[in-house]
C-alpha cells in the first residue's frame, strides 16, 4: 500500500476566481516566455520559499533560495486574491510546505491597506508556483495538462542556469502522483494526477465505501456527491490507469 501526503494547493483553481486573464499553464514557460519577460529571469522574482503562516489574504514566506534577484530580507509577504485581483487565493497553501514561486512586486499596485510596496503578489494568470515534496518537485513543470515530477536538485540546477534544460529533468514514466485540494473542504474537492484517473473511491473511517465514481482523464472533481457526506474524516482512494493507486486522508467540514 502506497501512501501519499495531501498536497494542499490550487494547481488548477481550487477556488473559483472571477478574474479573466491568461498565461502559460506550466511553470517553465511562464518564467522563460518572452511575453512575460524579454530578459529571461532578470525581471522576475523567482524563489524557493516555505510558507510560515497566513496573514489576512496573504502569507508570510521564508526565502530558502533566490534565483533571479537578491533579497535583503529572509522573509517576505505574498498577497493573494480578494475576489477580483487576478491573484491566487492563499488558503490552498499549507503552513510549513515549501514551494517554488514566480512573484511580482506590489510596488504601486496595492489594493489593501495591509499591502506594502515592498511586498509581493502571486498571479493567477498562468502557472506561477510548484510544490516541493520529499525532495521532488510536483506540478505543471513543462506540461499544461499533466502533473509532472523532477528531482529538487535538478530543478535548482535549471533555475541557477547550470546548463540544464527544463525538458531534460522530467522523470519519465513516474509512479502515480496526485494533487488533492482544498483539504479540509466544504463541498468540492479536486484531484489532478500525472496519468489518467480510472476511478475514485471514498471510504469512511469504519472502512465502508461511501462514494465510487469512474473517470477518464487526469483531472477529477468530487462536487455534488461530496455534499452528501457528513462532516468528518475520510480516506480517498485514487486508482490510476496503470493499475496504481494512492490513498489520501481528507476532511469534510
Amino acid at each position: 500500500m502506497k501512501h501519499v501526503f495531501t498536497l494542499v494547493f490550487i494547481l488548477f483553481s481550487f477556488i473559483a476566481n472571477s478574474c479573466s486573464c491568461w498565461g502559460p499553464q506550466n511553470f517553465c514557460k511562464v518564467i522563460t516566455s518572452e511575453s512575460f519577460s524579454s530578459t529571461g529571469f532578470s525581471d522576475k522574482y523567482i524563489i524557493k520559499g516555505k510558507k510560515i503562516r497566513t496573514v489576512a489574504h496573504g502569507m508570510e514566506i521564508e526565502i530558502l533560495e533566490s534565483y533571479s534577484k537578491q533579497f535583503e530580507v529572509d522573509k517576505i509577504m505574498v498577497w493573494g486574491d480578494l475576489g477580483w485581483l487576478c491573484r491566487e487565493y492563499v488558503s490552498g497553501f499549507q503552513d510549513g510546505q515549501s514551494y517554488y514561486f514566480n512573484l511580482l512586486k506590489i510596488g504601486e499596485n496595492s489594493f489593501h491597506e495591509l499591502e506594502q510596496a515592498e511586498d509581493y503578489e502571486l498571479s493567477f494568470c498562468g502557472q506561477h508556483f510548484l510544490v516541493i515534496q520529499d525532495h521532488k518537485v510536483l506540478g505543471n513543470i513543462n506540461d499544461s495538462e499533466l502533473i509532472q515530477a523532477c528531482r529538487e536538485e535538478d530543478f535548482d540546477s535549471f533555475l541557477r542556469g547550470e546548463a540544464i534544460d527544463c525538458d531534460d529533468i522530467i522523470i519519465d514514466n513516474p509512479s502515480l502522483e496526485v494533487v488533492v485540494g482544498p483539504n479540509p473542504f466544504i463541498e468540492n474537492i479536486r484531484i489532478q494526477a500525472n496519468q489518467k484517473i480510472k476511478e475514485v473511491q471514498v471510504y469512511d473511517m469504519s472502512g465502508q465505501l461511501v462514494i465510487q465514481q469512474t473517470n477518464d482523464s487526469s483531472r477529477f472533481t468530487l462536487d455534488h456527491t461530496s455534499r452528501e457526506l457528513a462532516s468528518g474524516v475520510y480516506i480517498l482512494r485514487i486508482n490510476g490507469i496503470k493499475d496504481e493507486h494512492q490513498f489520501v486522508r481528507i476532511v469534510k467540514l
